[in-house]
């Protein structure tokens, strides 16, 4: 029944939830298709925030004046250093601190790089060193590799995954390879920033279900919605493939901030909205 799919989500560690709208059928999704779906938002999510980590790293790097009056700086709260000499940027949380987002923050992001962020060609690479978002570890090796022709304020760049890993306090974990291209368009006011992502990845669920994602339509973020509490994506079409079952359509909506997205298989609908993170330790 909806009301217990609504308890269960409610009450649950990765801070989604579901409800209902006209045409829409919760019963036409198992547990491991939203379980699939959940792994794929809280990646997206959460390697996100990382990539804004090592933006911001960079601009750092480049002493950028748009820092100093920017509040949605992730670097707020950690210790930046500069290893000039052997091109590493060192982010560290400390024991913990809250970003703007209100997200506490722990461990080391370290990023080594070829040259600075704004050169064609550049490639800047993030590692970490027990970094956590919340209560979730996160691992891998996420590599940005500078695709744009000048250094105009609309940037590309691929970015690769290898070996992403997100584990939750209960031990359970989701696994990720991707490889995405993605521009960001810089506004006058950061906040305005866009994220417009393309691309693929696979991985398996905290089921340990293998699964893989394809985005048909690009998907957007918004820095804008962040302040909101609404930290998906905007808009854009992705379609999941999971191990065992039937493709399901993912779709983030008309560019509006909140929170929403629609599963659909075979005509039938699901709406999922995302609450919030809950901390656990």
């Amino acid at each position: 029944p909806l009301g217990q799919i609504k308890q269960d989500f409610s009450q649950s560690e990765d801070g989604l939830f579901s409800c209902n709208s006209d045409n829409v059928e919760p019963a036409s999704f198992t547990e491991q298709e939203l379980e699939a779906a959940e792994s794929e938002a809280v990646m997206d999510e959460t390697f996100g925030d990382v990539d804004d980590i090592g933006f911001y790293a960079a601009l750092e790097a480049d002493n950028s004046g748009r820092l100093m009056e920017d509040e949605s700086n992730p670097l707020r709260c950690a210790d930046v250093s500069h290893d000039k000499e052997n091109n590493v940027i060192t982010v560290d949380f400390g024991e913990g601190c809250y970003d703007w987002k209100d997200r506490l923050l722990q461990g080391k992001v370290i990023i080594t790089y070829t040259d600075r962020i704004f050169v064609p060609g550049a490639v800047h690479t993030m590692t970490f060193d027990d970094f956590y978002v919340d209560s979730i570890q996160v691992e891998g090796v996420r590599t940005r590799t500078n695709l744009a022709d000048d250094t105009s304020d609309t940037l590309k760049f691929q970015i690769t995954l290898e070996n992403g890993k997100l584990t939750w306090p209960d031990v359970t974990f989701a696994t990720r390879d991707a490889d995405h291209t993605v521009k960001r368009i810089r506004a006058l006011n950061p906040i305005e920033d866009e994220r417009h992502l393309d691309g693929s990845a696979e991985g398996t669920t905290r089921g340990g279900l293998a699964y893989s994602s394809e985005i048909l339509e690009t998907i957007v973020f918004k820095r804008s919605c962040y302040p909101r509490r609404n930290f998906i994506p905007v808009s854009g079409v992705k379609v999941i493939r999971l191990e065992g079952f039937s493709d399901t359509t993912i779709d983030y909506g008309d560019g509006t901030c909140d929170n929403v997205f629609i599963m659909e298989r075979n005509q039938r609908r699901f709406e999922v909205r995302v609450l919030r993170r809950v901390r656990n330790g």
